[in-house]
C-alpha cells in the first residue's frame, strides 16, 4: 500500500477531520504490518478504501534525527515488483485521476475550520495517532485575522489550533522541527483567506508530540491552484525504504533537490501536480492543479523550508 499516496490524497480530499484521522491511522498500522510481494496489486481505489475501513494504529516511539525517507523511482511495475520481491514486503501506488479537484472544493475543504472555529463538530484531527479522543474545546479568539482556540483529549493531552485569513500570520508559532517562510509566496501568488491553518499537539504534561500546518494559493488569474501542507510526528518514525513509484504510472516524475538541499519527489499526471519530501518524522506536501514542471520547482526553491530534528 502506498501510504504517502494516501496521505497526499486525504489531503486534496472534503472530509470531516474526524474521517481523515481515521484514514491516516490506517495508514500507520498498514505500514507496520508485513505484506508479502506477489499480493500488492490492488487498484489505487480499492487501496483508499481499504484505508478508510482501518481505524486503529499502534504508535511508535521515535527518537531524535530526521534523514530523507522519499519513495525510490523504478521504470514500472515489473521493476518494482522485482525489488519488492527481495524486501518481502513493498509498497506502491498510482494516481486515479487526471484532472485536479477544483478550486471551489478545495477552498471549501480548506475553509471548514475557519468557518466552524466555534463548533464541536469540526474540532477533530490529529496527526498523532493515540491522540485521537478529543472530547471539548475553549475558544481563545473567534475574531480578528487570526482565530486561536484549544482543544482538549480525554488522556489530557491539549491541541492548540490557529486558523488565518493570511498564512504568513501564522508563521512563528511553530517549535523550530519544521518551518516554512512564505513572503515569496506572498508576494508571487494569493492566498485564499481563512484556508490557513496550523495546531500544535502536547501531551498532558506540556511535551510537544506533534505539529501540522496547510495553506492554500492560487495565481492571480486563479487559472493554477497548489496547496502546501506540512506535518511533523515526533512519536512515529518512518521508514520509506519498501516504498516505490512506478515512472511509467505517470506523465513525469522526478528527485529535485532545491537551492537549501531539500530533496522533494515531482510527479505530473495529467493537470494534476505533487510535490512530497518525506523524512523519519517529517512530511512537507504540494498538490495543486494546471503547474508546469519550471513553477513548481520555483515553488520549491522559494519555500524557505527548514526541516530540523
Amino acid at each position: 500500500m502506498n501510504n504517502q499516496r494516501i496521505k497526499r490524497e486525504i489531503e486534496t480530499i472534503e472530509m470531516p477531520e474526524d474521517m481523515k484521522a481515521r484514514i491516516l491511522a490506517g495508514c500507520r498500522e498498514a505500514e507496520e504490518k508485513t505484506v508479502p510481494a506477489s499480493k500488492r496489486k490492488h487498484p489505487w481505489k480499492v487501496i483508499l478504501v481499504a484505508a478508510v475501513l482501518v481505524v486503529c494504529a499502534v504508535p511508535v516511539l521515535a527518537g531524535q534525527g530526521n534523514s530523507l525517507q522519499n519513495p525510490t523511482i523504478l521504470a514500472d511495475h515489473q521493476a518494482v515488483e522485482d525489488a519488492g520481491s527481495q524486501l518481502g514486503s513493498f509498497s506502491y501506488g498510482s494516481p486515479n485521476r487526471r484532472t485536479p479537484h477544483s478550486l471551489e472544493e478545495m477552498t471549501e475543504s480548506r475553509r471548514m475550520k475557519w468557518e466552524g472555529w466555534e463548533s464541536e463538530d469540526t474540532m477533530r484531527g490529529t496527526v498523532v495517532m493515540d491522540m485521537t479522543d478529543w472530547v471539548a474545546m475553549e475558544v481563545l479568539e473567534a475574531d480578528g485575522p487570526v482565530k486561536a482556540r484549544e482543544v482538549y483529549e480525554r488522556g489530557g493531552g491539549v491541541k492548540t489550533e490557529y486558523a488565518a485569513e493570511d498564512p504568513a500570520d501564522l508563521q512563528g508559532l511553530e517549535s523550530g522541527a519544521v518551518t516554512w517562510d512564505l513572503t515569496w509566496m506572498n508576494q508571487h501568488y494569493c492566498y485564499v483567506p481563512g484556508a490557513n491553518f496550523f495546531y500544535r499537539i502536547q501531551d498532558r504534561w506540556g511535551n510537544l508530540l506533534g505539529e501540522h500546518a496547510s495553506t492554500l494559493y492560487t495565481t492571480q488569474d486563479e487559472t493554477a491552484w497548489f496547496s502546501l501542507d506540512w506535518t511533523y510526528d515526533s512519536t512515529y518514525a518512518y521508514d520509506g525504504t519498501n516504498n516505490f513509484v512506478a515512472e511509467s504510472d505517470y506523465d513525469q516524475v522526478y528527485e529535485y533537490t532545491t537551492a537549501v538541499g531539500n530533496t522533494f519527489l515531482l510527479q505530473f499526471y495529467g493537470d494534476c501536480v505533487w510535490a512530497e519530501c518525506q523524512t523519519t518524522y517529517a512530511w512537507v506536501s504540494l498538490y495543486g492543479g494546471y503547474l508546469e514542471p519550471e513553477q513548481l520547482e520555483e515553488l520549491l526553491d522559494n519555500l524557505g523550508l527548514t526541516i530540523g530534528g
